[in-house]
């Protein structure tokens, strides 16, 4: 074999070998520093496939409020052909220790401190509940759902039938399936849209709102 062929394989092989090295030891920060600048956008791509692949309605960053009350933020609203679906997008670097309804959670961070964070479950909760007033729907057939980035550790938490539920990013699919694959009536599309178009609109005069106070 010439010697130019040896020379050209092994600087192949050194750079493979370099690349894979950086992989190794880079690959999980470089993914968390990607995940920490476009938060919204990666929670946002999941839920708009899933909305895409079956023709579902989707609204995402709205702001709204009952009555006199305080603005309150919902991430994204799905609608689907069973059930409608209330997501706050959640995004941890570390370990978290959930439960269903303490007023706050423990948060180990990467950098090994431990803190307190308000229950995103709660929080949630009160939101589908107040959508639920302003849209009329009963909450019955509205799925709460907090989702959390999938290299975020959670301690061992179960959910509950008819509370919000705790989901990975990665499962958000199959959790949407198992509630669509549900033996209820489904819903009324034509009401469905209908009740979209109306938060569409609410959610626009109340960002106009709040720009215009700013």
């Amino acid at each position: 074999m010439p010697q130019t062929v040896r020379l050209a394989i092994f600087v192949v092989a050194a750079l493979l070998a370099a690349g894979l090295f950086f992989l190794l030891f880079f690959y999980k920060p470089i993914r968390r520093y990607v995940w920490r600048k476009n938060v919204a956008r990666v929670f946002y791509t999941k839920v708009n496939r899933i909305n895409l692949d079956n023709d579902f309605f989707l609204l995402n960053d709205l702001l709204l409020k009952v009555g006199s009350e305080d603005y309150f933020h919902i991430d994204h609203i799905l609608g689907g052909l069973k059930y409608i679906y209330v997501i706050t997008d959640c995004y941890y670097e570390g370990a978290v220790v959930p439960s269903a309804y303490g007023p706050a959670w423990t948060y180990y961070t990467v950098k090994e401190r431990k803190e307190m964070i308000s229950n995103p479950l709660l929080a949630n909760r009160a939101a589908l509940e107040r959508l639920g007033i302003i849209s009329g729907v009963n909450a019955s057939l509205m799925i709460g759902i907090v989702l959390v980035n999938d290299d975020c550790f959670l301690a061992p938490y179960q959910n509950e039938r008819g509370f919000t539920q705790l989901v990975p990013l990665s499962k958000l699919t199959k959790t949407i399936e198992f509630y669509e694959n549900q033996n209820v009536a489904p819903l009324v599309q034509e009401e469905l849209r209908r009740i979209f178009v109306d938060l569409h609109e609410l959610n626009g005069r109340n960002h106009g709102r709040t720009t215009s106070a700013e």
